[in-house]
C-alpha cells in the first residue's frame, strides 16, 4: 500500500473488468485505461497518467509511445506489446516501513508542468527518450544499455524533484552489488535489473539487512 506500485489503479481496473465481464461488454483495452484514468483523475482528485492503467488494462509488458498527435486523433497512446523473453532480469524491492502516496509528488510535478517550469519540461522530454532507447535496448538485448538507461531515469528524477532519504538509500543500496535502480512509480519502491543470480543473491541479503524485499517477478502473459 502506498508503495509506488500501482494498487488504487489495479483496484478500479478490477471493477472494471469485474463490471464488464457482468454486463458481457466489449471495452477496447486502451479505452479501458483512459476509463480507469478518468475515475482517479476527475472522482478522486489524483494527478495521474496512464502508464499503470494501460499495463493493467492489456495485462501485459507494453511499450507506450504517447505521441501528441495520436493522442489528439485517436484518444489514445501507441501501445505495443513487449514479448515477456526480451525482459531482462530484474527485480523489485519496496521498504517495508516506507510509504508515500502518489499525490505527494505527482500534484506538484503536474502543477510544475502546466506552468512551463524548464526543468521539468526538459526532464519530460529526456523520460520520453530513455523509454524508447530501452525498448531498442531490450529488443537487441543490450543489458549495459538498459542498466544505464535505469540509473539515468532515476538520476534524472533525482535533479528534478526532492526525494526522501528512504527513497535515496533503496537506490544507493541496490547500485552499491552493481544492479541498476530507479522507482516503479512515485516512491517507495524501485525497480532494476542485475546481471548473474549472484548478484540478486548479494542484493537480497544487503536489502534484508535495511528492512527492505526483494522480489523476483513472475512475468505471466496472456496466449
Amino acid at each position: 500500500m502506498r508503495l509506488g506500485l500501482a494498487g488504487s489503479s489495479a483496484i478500479i481496473t478490477a471493477c472494471f473488468k469485474a463490471l464488464i465481464r457482468f454486463y458481457q461488454l466489449d471495452i477496447p483495452p486502451q479505452i479501458m485505461a483512459n476509463l480507469v484514468l478518468s475515475v482517479e483523475t476527475k472522482e478522486l482528485g489524483i494527478a495521474a497518467g496512464l502508464q499503470d492503467r494501460v499495463a493493467q488494462a492489456f495485462e501485459h509488458p507494453i511499450y507506450m509511445d504517447f505521441n501528441k498527435d495520436h493522442m489528439d486523433q485517436h484518444g489514445f497512446g501507441i501501445y505495443e506489446p513487449v514479448p515477456a523473453k526480451c525482459l531482462p532480469p530484474f527485480y523489485i524491492a519496496y521498504h517495508r516501513n516506507l510509504s508515500e502516496g502518489t499525490e505527494v509528488v505527482h500534484n506538484n510535478l503536474r502543477a510544475r508542468f502546466e506552468i512551463g517550469d524548464p526543468a521539468v519540461l526538459a526532464a519530460m522530454n529526456r523520460w520520453s527518450e530513455i523509454t524508447s532507447e530501452f525498448m531498442q535496448a531490450m529488443v537487441i538485448g543490450d543489458y549495459n544499455a538498459m542498466h544505464d538507461l535505469m540509473n539515468e531515469n532515476f538520476d534524472l528524477r533525482r535533479k528534478t524533484i526532492s526525494i526522501t532519504p528512504g527513497n535515496i538509500e533503496m537506490v544507493d543500496l541496490a547500485r552499491s552489488t552493481g544492479a541498476s535502480a530507479k522507482f516503479t512509480g512515485s516512491g517507495g519502491a524501485i525497480i532494476g535489473t542485475y546481471r548473474t543470480g549472484e548478484m540478486f543473491a548479494e542484493l537480497k541479503h544487503l536489502m534484508d539487512q535495511h528492512e527492505i524485499e526483494v522480489i523476483k517477478p513472475n512475468i505471466v502473459t496472456h496466449p
